[in-house]
């Protein structure tokens, strides 16, 4: 059977090399963002200072703040961090986590589950869904 043809990069870098590295350094990064975020978002939760609403917007501005930089340059190494287009795409993405974080941590708190415990089980979701916008549409 034959080798699959690999496509090198004007690094020298394969393609194939490039999307693990790319996983995996979205991976790193994301655990970083997840204990930054998530951090704030328990402590939030577990206080009852907060709606639900309001503690995820919080964390989620943290996440977006830090992940934008972190993403964009480390993970996907995109070029013109600075351009309007990524911005907004990267704001419309983060806008819909936000949505999505609150409806299933609101989910899970109608289902009588602990709001801390639906919040981490929203993580996994949230971070593939995060990728896959972020590699295909917000800096591709």
């Amino acid at each position: 059977m034959p080798l699959p043809l690999l496509h090198r990069s004007a690094n020298g870098a394969s393609k194939t090399d490039s999307r693990r590295g790319r996983k995996r350094r979205f991976g790193i990064a994301g655990a970083a963002n997840v204990i930054l975020t998530n951090t704030v978002l328990q402590a939030l939760l577990a206080s009852n200072v907060v709606n639900i609403a309001v503690a995820t917007l919080t964390s989620q501005a943290v996440n977006t703040i830090f992940g934008y930089t972190i993403y964009g340059k480390l993970v996907f190494r995109a070029q013109g961090l600075r351009q309007k287009k990524q911005v907004i795409r990267y704001t419309l993405l983060m806008t819909a986590m936000w949505i999505l974080n609150t409806g299933g941590i609101e989910l899970g708190a109608t289902a009588n589950i602990s709001k801390n415990i639906a919040a981490l089980a929203m993580v996994p979701i949230l971070a593939v869904l995060s990728y896959i916008a972020q590699k295909n549409w917000v800096f591709r």
